[in-house]
């Protein structure tokens, strides 16, 4: 859905930056935030779960845009080459974005810091989903549901407003169960692949679906530094929820 090629040949305030592989590069000093050109290195954090980075993943974009710290830790695997992104640029940018493009920004990053019992946030709200209902919708679930199913074409991705859904895997595998205030799909608005895997409810299930068709006329309409952000905090979700179906998977 979101070409990154694209968004980055319509960007001209960026900057290339290249690390060597015995280089240890602090990426905490600086008000920049990064995506990967070429090369690979680990990210890890308090819990020492690692995620491989590659080309086009993301480093900082959520941290910039909050003005919080940088937590996360970085272990070069080859030479890499990367671009660097200002952060009061990126912050100003998506600060002024449209409110529906923003508050997808906004209720992301508060599931990424861990602020997933969060009810208050504007995007929930009946009155704002109404709004914009051609792009928000709620969904009603029984027990036993399927709210897609693997190799399906994706509508759009899902905010748990309460209830449980499990990820069963392509070959009927438990993967995790996912709770209120937890997300699934985000794919869905980054690439637009068929679906790996088949979402169920495990009981009586409320959700909120964004829905990807409608809201690419939407991001369409913000500039590039607006695109890449909504792509890096999305990418970012989407790798911490399958560090977390990882780890529900293992034990």
């Amino acid at each position: 859905m979101i070409e990154i090629l694209k968004i980055l040949n319509e960007i001209s305030s960026y900057r290339t930056l290249k690390i060597k592989h015995s280089e240890r590069y602090d990426f905490k000093k600086s008000d920049n935030a990064y995506l990967v050109k070429t090369g690979a290195l680990l990210s890890f954090g308090e819990n020492n779960f690692t995620q491989l980075l590659g080309e086009y993943d993301p480093i900082g974009f959520s941290e910039i845009i909050l003005a919080k710290s940088k937590k996360l830790k970085y272990k070069t695997l080859s030479d890499l080459e990367l671009y660097s992104f200002s952060g009061s640029k990126i912050r100003d940018e998506v600060n002024n974005s449209h409110i529906v493009v923003k508050s997808i920004i906004k209720y992301s990053l508060a599931r990424i810091f861990g602020n997933r019992n969060s009810k208050g946030h504007y995007l929930l709200e009946d009155q704002f989903v109404s709004k914009y209902h051609n792009i928000f919708r709620k969904l009603n679930f029984i027990q036993g549901d399927k709210i897609f199913i693997c190799n399906q074409k994706p509508r759009g991705a899902y905010y748990i407003e309460k209830g449980s859904v499990a990820i069963i895997t392509n070959n009927k595998k438990h993967l995790a169960d996912l709770k209120a205030g937890e997300t699934f799909g985000e794919s869905a608005l980054i690439s637009g692949k068929l679906r790996n895997n088949t979402a169920i409810a495990n009981s009586s299930t409320s959700l909120i679906e964004i829905k990807s068709k409608t809201l690419k006329g939407q991001i369409d309409l913000e500039t590039p530094i607006v695109k890449l952000s909504l792509l890096s905090v999305l990418k970012r979700l989407e790798l911490m929820n399958k560090l977390r179906m990882t780890d529900d998977f293992r034990f």
